[in-house]
């Protein structure tokens, strides 16, 4: 099985990379990126307790999720998945 990085966004900058491509709510191992993507969803977080990311997926869509927060080692917390078409 070929292991695939989802890099995922917030407000359309890249915030990181996820280990594993997101399906179902739970926690998700991460890499940030360094910059202002990765800030500004921490941001959102603390002011609003969750940050709306999205990921693309191959079929010219994308998935839009919820950060709720970081769990004791690090990883995301993600929840609230909807597919939706590109922009």
């Amino acid at each position: 099985m070929t292991k695939v990085d989802t890099e995922f966004f917030f407000d359309d900058m890249g915030v990181g990379v996820l280990y594993r491509t997101p399906t179902k709510p739970g926690r998700y191992g991460y890499m940030a990126l360094r910059g202002p993507g990765h800030y500004e969803m921490c941001r959102a977080i603390e002011a609003n307790g969750t940050a709306r990311c999205y990921f693309l997926i191959g079929n010219g869509s994308r998935v839009a999720f919820s950060v709720a927060g970081f769990s004791k080692d690090g990883d995301l917390i993600l929840e609230d998945f909807v597919d939706e078409l590109a922009r």
